[in-house]
């Protein structure tokens, strides 16, 4: 081959969000790019989110619904309109991604016991074998399904704040991969591990002031060191874990500005951002409220079918309308809600952590035109 020469340039930041990019996912991921396209594209040096949002995505939505049966009719409903009615490219994206939801529902809806509001326990021998997948009852057991709603959103936030890690670490940046993201993975995890054991009471006895392990859970400063001694090794490992990602965060995180005052009060105001980290968790708190309003829901319109079912006559027919209009309008709703609060805790919990988005799309070159104009010659070509 004859001698040629050539020049490679790496793109800075500033210029990565002029070259335009293209999303390239397949088989289960392919579906969830329309949650980035919503978002926005990644720029050329980013991460492609697509294949970390996915499994929380179809997860997220799976809460909010929480029924088998409602999982069952939406994946049918997903798999059947695009083939009835002609959608463009996103709209195949969107039902193809309903539908993965809707398995996942279906699996969740075992888990949680949940049969178009029907508890599973509650319906013939025919079901024994789902009776024994079923875990706990989300309205009976609300405080195991919020704490499994609150464990979920920390795995998701770590999940960004590792891909920012990762990132940091791609780019040479190992400083800014240590200080800014490890500091915040143990603080985290440190507050995880110290929480735990009081996670246990709140489990087991709800409202109780203690925990299975009969640690007080009045955190008063007057009895924080004897609480300390009598927490477990691997909370008092976790308290270690935050007081190291704490005082690091304080003393490095204005480490750009070279006024000591300015760093100090930039570490400040970062600690201070621990209390948001609190926030953030809560928001998964919604994955709760949605799950459980779709279970009484459905649970209400069982109950009205029911009633209806004793009327002379009219009562059958009227019963079954119920039960079908009043199941698809909860499943309609609640669907539409999960879809929106979920894709919420994608773009303001999750995209925040380590994604910025604002790329440019890329289009082939190709000769395009609004309109076709044919014209008849006479007289030969």
């Amino acid at each position: 081959f004859p001698r040629v020469e050539a020049v490679v340039r790496k793109p800075d930041k500033r210029e990565s969000s002029k070259i335009p990019v293209a999303l390239s996912n397949s088989g289960l991921f392919k579906p969830f790019e329309l949650v980035t396209e919503l978002y926005g594209l990644p720029r050329y040096i980013e991460i492609d989110p697509t294949p970390f949002l996915a499994p929380f995505f179809a997860l997220f939505l799976a809460l909010c619904l929480t029924d088998g049966g409602y999982g069952i009719l939406l994946a049918i409903f997903s798999f059947l309109i695009p083939r009835k009615i002609q959608v463009g490219e996103g709209g195949k994206k969107l039902f193809s991604m309903l539908f993965i939801s809707g398995l996942v529902t279906i699996l969740v809806g075992t888990l949680t016991g949940g049969i178009f509001g029907i508890q599973i326990q509650n319906l013939p021998s025919f079901f024994d074998p789902l009776k024994k997948l079923s875990l706990f009852n989300p309205m009976q057991q609300p405080m195991i399904f919020l704490v499994i709603a609150l464990i979920i959103g920390v795995i998701h936030l770590l999940t960004g704040i590792s891909l920012e890690m990762i990132d940091n670490l791609r780019r040479k940046n190992i400083t800014g991969a240590f200080l800014d993201q490890v500091t915040w993975i143990l603080i985290i995890i440190g507050l995880l591990l110290v929480a735990a054991p009081f996670g246990k009471g709140f489990i087991s006895q709800g409202t109780s002031s203690q925990s299975s392990g009969g640690i007080t859970l009045t955190l008063s400063p007057s009895q924080f060191l004897l609480l300390l001694e009598k927490m477990p090794w691997y909370s008092r490992a976790g308290f270690i874990f935050f007081l190291f990602g704490g005082i690091t965060l304080f003393l490095f995180a204005g480490r750009k500005s070279k006024n000591i005052g300015k760093r100090l009060a930039k570490g400040a105001y970062e600690v201070y951002g621990i209390i948001q980290i609190f926030a953030d968790i809560l928001s998964y708190s919604r994955l709760l409220a949605l799950g459980l309003a779709t279970s009484v829901i459905a649970t209400v319109v069982n109950t009205i079918a029911s009633m209806s079912g004793g009327i002379p006559i009219l009562g059958p027919v009227a019963a079954v309308l119920i039960l079908v209009l009043g199941h698809i309008g909860n499943l309609l709703i609640n669907a539409l809600s999960g879809f929106i609060h979920t894709a919420r805790l994608q773009f303001v919990e999750f995209f925040t952590k380590f994604y910025e988005g604002g790329g440019r799309k890329f289009e082939p070159l190709r000769r395009e035109g609004k309109y076709t104009i044919i014209r008849e010659f006479q007289g030969g070509v």
